[in-house]
């Protein structure tokens, strides 16, 4: 299995009503693009400076590493991909992904 991690840096002021369009965008993914089985979105909940800004998070479980190279590029992907962008702070580090096996 692998872990998917990706922690957001949305700009100030996002609409609660964008970012649960996003939660449930990505959520869809599952069966629009089947591979995964787990999902979880959350916003951070403490500021004790180890946040380094970032304010919304999601991990996703893949069966392997076949199919998180799948969903990266797929069109269902880049949809929710395009509805993140105008939202993300003017940083290079707005979006932090990282994968592991487990």
């Amino acid at each position: 299995m692998i872990r998917h991690v990706v922690l957001f840096k949305f700009s100030p002021g996002t609409p609660a009503a964008t970012l649960e369009e996003i939660r449930d965008g990505l959520a869809a993914l599952e069966r629009k693009i089947g591979g995964f089985a787990a999902y979880r979105w959350g916003a951070g909940v403490t500021d004790d400076g180890r946040q380094h800004g970032y304010t919304h998070g999601f991990t996703m479980d893949f069966a392997d590493e076949a199919s998180l190279r799948r969903y990266g590029p797929h069109a269902e992907h880049q949809k929710v991909v395009a509805i993140i962008k105008p939202h993300l702070v003017a940083d290079d580090d707005a979006v932090l992904a990282f994968d592991y096996a487990c």
